[in-house]
């Protein structure tokens, strides 16, 4: 049996473009500079849950007059705008086996894209997840096959744009095929 993981930031969406179009939009209503806004994202740990709700906390400590829900409006309506990549869309579709979209990121955020773009129609499950994927990888491999939801696989295909992820799992499991977004 087969299964499918798929990244969803930068491998089936531009995360790029969606952080430009957020900064943008948040520099239009502040009147900070990019690098102002830069400055407070990354200060906001984008790695972490809710990374939004202090990201329009800072913005708010430098622009008092724009309110934190005005920020976080504006994140979510970037979202209406992502580009998606058709390549990995019509992989996904081709794909015969078990489909699940996993991805590492805030739940909420994640959901809104997933919820935005209809991929709960093009996968079998969706994983979100704050843990990194080869511990989770780790945790679900017994010798050469993958124990998920209490199905066994020995055919594990993963799509994912982070090259050093995937370097590991080459790595550690050779058996795995590993896959670059830009590759599809």
């Amino acid at each position: 049996m087969h299964i499918l993981l798929v990244d969803l930031d930068d491998t089936i969406i531009d995360t790029v473009g969606f952080k430009k179009a957020v900064f943008q939009s948040v520099v239009e209503v502040t009147k900070l500079s990019l690098d102002e806004v830069t400055r407070l994202y990354l200060k906001s740990d984008p790695t972490q849950n809710e990374w939004y709700e202090r990201f329009a906390a800072y913005v708010q400590s430098r622009v008092p007059s724009v309110t934190s829900k005005a920020i976080v409006d504006r994140i979510f309506q970037a979202i209406q705008n992502i580009l998606v990549n058709t390549q990995v869309l019509s992989y996904i579709a081709r794909f015969e086996g078990y489909k699940v979209l996993f991805t590492l990121g805030d739940a909420k955020i994640q959901e809104a894209k997933i919820q935005e773009l209809d991929l709960k129609t093009r996968v079998d499950e969706v994983y979100i997840t704050q843990t990194q994927k080869i511990n989770i990888l780790a945790d679900h491999i017994r010798g050469h096959e993958f124990l998920w939801n209490n199905q066994t696989y020995d055919q594990v295909t993963i799509i994912d744009n982070n090259l050093a992820f995937l370097n590991l799992v080459h790595e550690q499991y050779p058996w795995i095929t590993a896959i670059d977004p830009k590759s599809i």
